[in-house]
């Protein structure tokens, strides 16, 4: 067995031992070995893992830098890279000798857009504008679309419009011109226009009369209807007036914002609105003869128990029965009935007492109750309490105390140790017995190569003589030379990188150095360069292919004279020209026009209801006197001579006026709405000899309606409120 320390053998070796382990030595050579018995060189040292640490280590101005290549020799390098930076596509390496290598890199370094122009910039070949061909804006005008655009983009095209038209009474026929003669000029034809039409009209009652040209009157009865009710009835004819009057608790109300519409409204009471009755309430209400509720109101539902007969007697006797109370594993109910109860906890299997002492603790067992069904003494085993001191009585293995005032004894098994704690919370061990030997300090002279050892025993160990140990180095070239205390050396090459360079077509980078160092292949899969014609973008790689990506964008749209849009454009877009539904043709027939549409794409429009001899109106105007109603031939307009209705609606201010030269009284139904409130009324006006006399009768209000009507001599109505009216008005010639 290797004896613990530093032991020198009959092999001029000195070796050093710990825990019976051989840790290193010093050979006859003067190689050092740490971690190994077999040094190579002076130094050596081995571990499985991190074998040196070295701490403490102060930065200095020396180019030369330590490094250890692939087999684990210690070197030093000048021109090892330390830092690196990247600016503009340029990466800048900086060695440990402050020399510097450059490498420029080709790549697009910035891209902007703007009215679709792509701009990128970049460094080494990079740097384009590509525009896109697209299309940026249409508009109308002149029959046709004006489009313009980027790149190759723009042009103008004309649409087919209808834009004339002619008719040909003799071969009964309508042409309509197509601008610009883009398409054929549109015939319909199979038109008879020798057609009958009115020349007057008269109503008077039920009967319309139209007077035609070939003095084949048309008579229409019927304008009239029936009304019946619960009592009496009567016919309603043209210029009649119906009215409306609501009975008691009603209110009718024809609508001036909703022409032909009557409401009938039901009148509110003075009850008011919500629930009545409650589990301690009763509704008491009033009601009049036509059934309604006219006063409601909640009274308070108010017994006393002395108006309940037997009320204490049935209570207590219903309350206080066994029925009511049941037993539990933990309560027993005592009844009496009709009169009292009594509620006794039940017993558990406790003995009664005093439980827990000084050299006992009491252990208990409580249910979910927090009642203690189960309760004995405990003795504190290994100790006692005696003056406020915890006494251990003398364990095998390990003891603890961490009390203020207490005190304790611990001793060993084999009385070699012994811990002692005092009244003040202090500790103090005591080791008995000492039998290892170790190294306890000892001293080195370089000079003459004597190293003194000291032990514990205070025995003095020396060790006589010159041996090698390392004692300086120096660095060249990537070379570490070490040299002994007896002049040896040893030289360690470290592998470092003292430059590079990149070829943009292969994408590698090749590293130039000393010792065995790797080139970085970056591939060929990069941009080298990006070009752009026809919204075809093609980039460009550092293998030397490309790569072409097409733009889907519409480049052109043009009119191609068949109803037709044509589309050009890039990628699949502007293969396939748009077909448009425009009216092409036309023929009548039996009273039909049926307009032709191109292609099919929709179906042919019919316009029916026309015959061979009629003639249409195409407007109408009204007045007091009557309707003229205006014809599409060229035979005189249509007078209808009948007392018309002219329906007005206004503000404040003059509503309508009339020509008191033509009419000598104005007949007013109106309405005025103003906000929740209403009026109903007429109103009569009557003009003479320069003065005017006016009445506003028989008005029904909803609210209050603030505002009248009046007239003037001028022959105005006039209204002052601030509501909307809405009137039915006659104009009478007297």
């Amino acid at each position: 067995m290797a004896v613990n320390g530093l032991n020198y053998t009959s092999a001029n070796k000195l070796i050093f031992t710990t825990n019976s382990i051989e840790r290193g030595l010093v050979d006859n050579s003067g190689n050092w070995g740490f971690g190994t018995l077999s040094p190579s060189s002076i130094v050596h040292i081995s571990g499985a893992t991190d074998p040196l640490t070295i701490t403490g280590l102060q930065s200095g101005s020396d180019a030369n830098i330590m490094t250890i290549d692939g087999s684990g020799v210690v070197g030093t390098r000048g021109d090892v890279v330390v830092a690196g930076s990247i600016a503009n596509n340029v990466i800048t390496l900086t060695d440990s000798d402050s020399s510097t290598t450059a490498l420029s890199v080709v790549a697009i370094t910035g891209l902007t857009i703007g009215s679709n122009v792509i701009s990128y910039e970049g460094s080494g070949s990079f740097g384009a504008d590509i525009t896109v061909d697209a299309l940026t804006s249409a508009s109308y005008s002149d029959w046709g679309i004006n489009a313009s655009g980027t790149g190759s983009v723009s042009g103008n095209f004309e649409l087919p419009f209808i834009t004339g038209g002619s008719v040909n009474t003799g071969a009964g026929s309508i042409t309509l011109e197509i601008n610009g003669g883009i398409e054929s000029d549109i015939v319909i034809s199979g038109l008879d226009l020798t057609d009958t039409f009115v020349t007057g009209g008269t109503v008077v009652g039920e009967t319309l009369t139209l007077g035609r040209n070939d003095n084949n009157d048309v008579v229409v009865t019927g304008f009239k209807f029936d009304i019946a009710g619960d009592a009496g009835g009567g016919t309603i004819e043209m210029g009649d007036t119906l009215t409306f009057i609501g009975g008691t608790g009603m209110t009718v109300n024809t609508d001036g914002a909703n022409p032909g519409s009557v409401t009938v409204i039901l009148d509110d009471t003075a009850v008011s609105t919500g629930s009545y009755g409650a589990a301690d309430t009763v509704a008491t209400f009033t009601v009049d003869q036509q059934g309604r509720l006219t006063a409601a109101s909640d009274v308070t539902i108010d017994i006393t128990a002395s108006q309940v007969s037997d009320f204490d007697a049935e209570v207590l006797n219903s309350v206080f029965e066994d029925a009511n109370f049941v037993d539990s594993s933990n309560i027993d109910f005592t009844v009496t009935s009709g009169t009292s109860v009594t509620a006794d906890l039940t017993d558990t299997g406790v003995v009664a007492g005093n439980y827990g002492s000084d050299s006992q603790v009491a252990v208990f067992d409580v249910d979910a109750k927090g009642r203690i069904t189960a309760v004995s003494g405990e003795t504190i085993n290994g100790a006692n309490i005696d003056n406020n001191d915890i006494v251990i009585s003398a364990p095998v293995g390990t003891a603890t105390a961490d009390l203020a005032g207490t005190q304790f004894l611990f001793t060993s098994s084999d009385n070699s140790i012994t811990i002692v704690g005092d009244n003040s919370n202090g500790i103090d061990f005591v080791v008995t017995d000492s039998t290892d030997t170790k190294i306890t300090g000892g001293t080195y002279t370089d000079a003459t190569g004597v190293l003194t050892l000291t032990d514990n025993d205070g025995t003095v160990i020396t060790v006589d003589g010159e041996w090698n140990h390392f004692e300086s180095a120096a660095i060249a070239g990537n070379v570490i030379t070490f040299t002994s205390n007896t002049g040896e050396t040893s030289t360690v090459t470290v592998a470092a990188v003292t430059g590079g360079t990149f070829d943009a077509s292969t994408g590698i980078i090749t590293v130039e150095g000393s010792g065995t160092l790797s080139n970085i292949d970056l591939g060929t899969d990069f941009v080298t360069g990006v070009t752009e014609a026809d919204n075809v973008i093609t980039v460009g790689n550092a293998g030397g292919g490309t790569t072409d990506y097409t733009i889907q964008a519409v480049t052109a749209v043009t009119y191609n004279n068949d109803w037709d849009i044509a589309l050009d454009g890039t990628g699949s877009l502007g293969t396939t020209p748009v077909e448009l539904p425009f009216i092409t043709g036309g023929t009548y027939s039996s009273g039909t026009i049926t307009l032709g549409v191109n292609g099919g794409l929709e179906s042919d429009i019919a316009i029916t209801g026309l015959t061979n001899t009629d003639t249409h109106v195409t407007g109408a105007t009204v007045a007091y006197t009557g309707a003229t109603l205006e014809l599409n031939q060229s035979a005189p307009d249509v007078l209808i001579d009948s007392e018309q209705t002219i329906r007005v609606t206004g503000g404040a201010g003059v509503l309508f006026g009339v020509n008191i030269s033509d009419y000598k009284a104005v007949h007013v139904e109106y309405t005025i709405v103003d906000g929740a409130n209403a009026r109903s009324g007429f109103f009569t006006a009557v003009f003479h000899a320069g003065t005017v006399e006016f009445s506003d009768w028989s008005t029904m209000d909803i609210g209050t309606v603030v505002g009248d009507l009046s007239a003037n001599a001028s022959g105005d109505v006039i209204y002052t409120g601030g509501g909307t009216v809405t009137a039915n008005t006659r104009a009478v010639a007297i």
